[in-house]
């Protein structure tokens, strides 16, 4: 199943003793899930023998792997003097994929200038440079140079070269964070699903991608197209976050990749003055950098030592990524 998704969900209570239960109540795991159309505080009634079956459905708030369905069966007696509670017999151990969130654009602010740096990943079309050749059959009426055409007597066309691309280097996070298993889970997500929404949007957009991130050691995957970009997907659903190196360590041992014409994104759960080193020094080799901090912590008396030339934005966990990522 897939984040978000509404998938059909059933679950069946039996009496298989002599008495009546007339106060049964289930509950269900709502952590990270929720069956829907079935309220908390629903009694059924069982007679002996009697079975109970309930269709509904069930959505899942979070990639991972996780249980959900029946938490557990309360029964109380007629004059509610006790409670047996049951633990659900077979909870249901999900995988849940991550959802693609299809970005129309790109928008990231600097609010220290008031400007907005719009980052259009489009590639320009072939443009001409100086040189002509002969024409030749089959050539675009649009590509003849006729002033120059006219002079030497002859048709000549323009050559056509490709301007150069704007490269892309995605860091992901994937350290393990130190917190309770919920906020933990919910923080992967949210940092997975943002990594999939940048390179679907730049694949779409015919500009490469070099993601760049440690599982068992530094690795980096090139994504230029649909193939790439399932292959990332796929790590995406089965990755867990055991990182060996620490984001600032894995910016600063990558460094001596990128080139002067790449925008760097960093997504990370950590903000720390290593992390201002080495986007200082990644800027000082000519590149655009941004960085992405998901958390709640207040930060602020170290976003505020990044100047104009680093965008900074930090995402809480209850906010849609579109709204982020789009402006």
């Amino acid at each position: 199943m897939v984040k978000g998704e509404h998938i059909s969900y059933q679950f069946l209570l039996t009496n298989e003793d002599y008495m009546t239960f007339s106060n049964v109540n289930v509950s269900f795991k709502s952590d990270y899930s929720t069956v829907e159309n079935i309220s908390s505080d629903r009694s059924y009634c069982l007679l002996p023998g009697e079975k109970i079956e309930q269709a509904t459905t069930i959505c899942c708030h979070y990639r991972g792997e996780y249980r959900i369905g029946i938490d557990k069966v309360t029964v109380t007696d007629y004059l509610n003097l006790f409670h047996l509670v049951y633990n659900a017999p077979s909870a249901i151990q999900a995988k849940v994929l991550p959802r693609i969130i299809r970005l129309n654009s790109l928008k990231l602010y600097k609010e220290t200038e008031g400007k907005t740096l719009e980052l259009n990943p489009v590639l320009n079309q072939n443009v001409p440079d100086v040189e002509i050749r002969r024409y030749e059959p089959g050539d675009e009426p649009k590509r003849i140079h006729w002033k120059a055409s006219a002079k030497l007597k002859t048709l000549v066309t323009r050559k056509y070269t490709q301007e150069p691309k704007t490269e892309v280097y995605l860091y992901v996070d994937f350290e393990k964070k130190n917190s309770d298993e919920v906020s933990r889970v919910i923080l992967e997500d949210k940092i997975i699903e943002t990594a999939l929404a940048l390179c679907d949007f730049f694949y779409r957009c015919n500009t490469p991608v070099r993601v760049i991130y440690d599982i068992a050691g530094i690795k980096i995957l090139n994504i230029s197209g649909k193939q790439d970009f399932d292959q990332f997907y796929q790590l995406c659903t089965d990755v867990y976050f055991r990182a060996r190196h620490s984001i600032s360590s894995l910016l600063m041992e990558s460094c001596n990749l990128l080139k002067n014409t790449s925008f760097s994104i960093i997504l990370t759960h950590t903000f720390s003055e290593d992390i201002v080193k080495a986007s200082y020094h990644m800027v000082s080799l000519g590149n655009e950098v941004a960085i992405l901090y998901f958390g709640e912590d207040d930060v602020s008396k170290l976003s505020i030592k990044l100047d104009s030339r680093i965008y900074f934005q930090q995402i809480i966990p209850n906010q849609e990524i579109s709204e982020v990522l789009e402006g």
